[in-house]
Formats: structure tokens, sequence, C-alpha cells
């Protein structure tokens, strides 16, 4: 049986050359359980004959043919893992150097959740990019006897990148993705976040984030940015019911949608109404506590 540490989890969609340079980046060794879940990739783009990872001794690949998404194929992976340790990243993406080195020195750790640094750049000529940002600031911020710094660990970053989650803790508090197409990541991170009991933080960047203007985050036309509105408001929801104030404003896509057309922009009001008759039900449930 193979002494298992770490599962890492990649979801993939039609970069099998993308894919083929993050796996580069982590140990063919035994310890490491990759799990590679290919989303109803296009046959024309990818060689299902000579799929990345194929011939590596530690690599699974799993192959989805209903196209639910990144979400959809993480909680697949998650079915397979066995590691002590949950780690998760896009295929378009990879790991530093120190990646390896950080993550065992912080192997035997109690922690519900530990939180690294992370780098990013271009994904095309690799020059330096801001993704990470968000990231950097929160990891240089946390203070443990700060409550403020905590949360912004916490809630302020909506990845699951660049952390190792305790196998056990996600599968005792039955933490999922959301399966939606856009921000399906997003309600894992809080929702671990917000069930977590105990962190730990590692300064070191063991991941690299990368910027692609193919990628659906970054995609423009209506439909995308409709996805990316409901991912919003999907937040916004999670972090109303945990009481907590990282929330997205609403009003700036609101008024963009106009150039979508009145069906879009119609779509969009309608779930914004929806979001702040949550919010206002929830500060009235608020007010009846304190009565």
């Amino acid at each position: 049986m193979r002494d298992i540490k770490y599962s890492i989890i990649i979801p993939h969609k039609n970069t099998p050359h993308l894919l083929t340079r993050c796996l580069a980046t982590i140990p063919e060794a035994e310890e490491f359980q990759v799990i590679i879940v290919d989303d109803a990739s296009d046959p024309d783009l990818v060689d299902f004959e000579k799929f990345p990872g194929g011939l590596r001794a530690n690599t699974e690949i799993y192959f989805d043919k209903k196209g639910k998404g990144a979400g959809y194929a993480r909680n697949i992976g998650m079915q397979y893992a066995k590691g002590k340790w949950l780690i998760f990243a896009d295929a378009d993406d990879f790991y530093n150097g120190c990646f390896v080195t950080a993550i065992e020195r912080n192997f035997e750790s109690e922690a519900d959740i530990i939180y690294f640094s992370a780098t990013s750049v271009d994904s095309g000529d690799l020059s330096p990019g801001s993704r990470h940002l968000g990231t950097v600031r929160a990891i240089t911020n946390y203070n443990s006897n700060d409550i403020s710094t905590i949360d912004g660990l916490k809630f302020s970053n909506w990845e699951p990148w660049a952390r190792l989650f305790n196998h056990g803790f996600i599968r005792d508090k039955l933490i999922q993705f959301d399966e939606v197409m856009v921000g399906n990541d997003a309600g894992f991170v809080l929702k671990a976040g917000f069930l977590s009991k105990t962190v730990a933080v590692d300064k070191s960047p063991i991941y690299c984030v990368t910027f692609r203007k193919e990628s659906i985050s970054f995609i423009i036309g209506d439909r995308a940015f409709f996805e990316r509105f409901k991912a919003k408001v999907l937040v916004n929801n999670y972090m109303i019911d945990m009481k907590k104030s990282y929330y997205r404003p609403l009003k700036d896509d609101i008024l963009e949608s106009r150039k979508y057309g009145f069906v879009t922009m119609g779509s969009m009001l309608l779930l914004a109404r929806r979001y702040l008759s949550h919010k206002l039900k929830m500060k009235l449930k608020a007010t009846f506590v304190f009565l």
C-alpha cells in the first residue's frame, strides 16, 4: 500500500499543454496522489490516447462527460482522495520550487487549514502578474491574536489554491464545491474557513497562479458576465449567513449589464432582488435576537 500524504486534485478542460506544465512541478513520488478529472474536453483539442499524466505512477485520471464545470470535477476528485491533506490546483497554474519543502514541514500540523503565499504570472510569456496580491496581503497581515486579520485570511480570498485542507476536517464537515460554471470554489473556501477551528500560516509562496485571457474567469460576453454575477450573489449570501462583512458590491455590475440588453439586465435585477430580500431577512432576524 502506498503511504499517501497529499492528494492533489486538478480539474482540466481543453488545455493539455498547460496541464503538462503543471504536472512537471509536482513530484512523481508515492506520497503524492495526483487526481486529474477531465471535464468533458473537446476531442479536437485533446489527444485522449496520450493524455497528460497517463504515464505517471502516482497519477489517476478520471474522464467525466457531463461538462458540469470545475466544481463538479473537484467533487469527483475528492471521492478518490486518500491523503491526509487535500491540495487543489488549476490546470493552467503550477507550483513554485519551494512547494515540497514548505508542505513537508507542515505535514504533522493538526490545523484544519494551512494557508501559504503565492506568486502570479501571465500564462504565455510568464511576465509578472497581480492575481496573487490579495493572498500576499492576507498572509502578511495575519496575526493570530487579531480576529480581523484571521477573518481576512479566511474570507477575503475565494480561491482554494496555496492551501492545505485537512482531509478529515473537510470530510467530517461535508464540505463540497458548488457545481456552477463560475465561482464554484468560493463556497468551498468560505465554508471551510467559517467551520475551521484552527488555522496555520506559512509565508512560503508555494503556488503560481496565471492570467490567461481564454480562461472562463475572463471571457467577455453576456452569458459569462451573468455567470460571474451569479457567483457574486452566491458568495454574498454565504457572507450574510455567516454574518461576515466581506461582500462584493452588485451595483456596478447591474449598471454595466445594460450593454448586454434588457434580458440580461432584467435577470440580474431579479437575482439582486432575491439577494437584497435575503439580506433584509437576516437583518430582521438579528434585530429580533436583540429585542
